[in-house]
């Protein structure tokens, strides 16, 4: 007597699970991906950050964008993340200070950036390198 291994689905179910995926598809039921237009001024922008003296880790960034927007973001296992709300469709530049601390020690360094629309969503990466 063969057996038939339990896991495998008959054929009619194979049809039936892929018609039924393609009738959902059709009817609007699975969202379309997010898609950001050329002039959405919202960036969410995140990314890492090193420090170059021993065992200090970065525990905070502040950025200041020339177009006068500020925000600011603790680290959570070296990243950051943070909320642009006035990007120009060219960019906006500005300055990111990040504190590395260990203990009750910290120290800052500065990188001067540009903040850019990304072509899908509002998504965007930067590092800020090691300092």
């Amino acid at each position: 007597m063969a057996h038939r291994a339990k896991h495998r689905l008959s054929r009619h179910r194979r049809t039936a699970l892929a018609l039924g995926a393609a009738a959902a598809m059709t009817a609007g039921l699975v969202a379309p991906a997010a898609v950001a237009y050329p002039d959405d001024p919202y960036v969410v922008l995140s990314g890492g950050a090193g420090c170059k003296q021993l065992l200090f880790l970065p525990s905070h960034v502040t950025f200041h964008l020339d177009n006068g927007e500020t925000a600011s973001s603790g680290f959570s296992l070296s990243s950051y993340k943070v909320k642009f709300f006035d990007i120009a469709a060219i960019g906006t530049s500005g300055v990111a200070t990040v504190t590395c601390s260990r203990g009750g020690q910290s120290y800052s360094f500065d990188r001067a950036l540009t903040v850019y629309r990304p072509a899908v969503g509002n998504n965007s990466g930067l590092s800020l390198g090691g300092g």
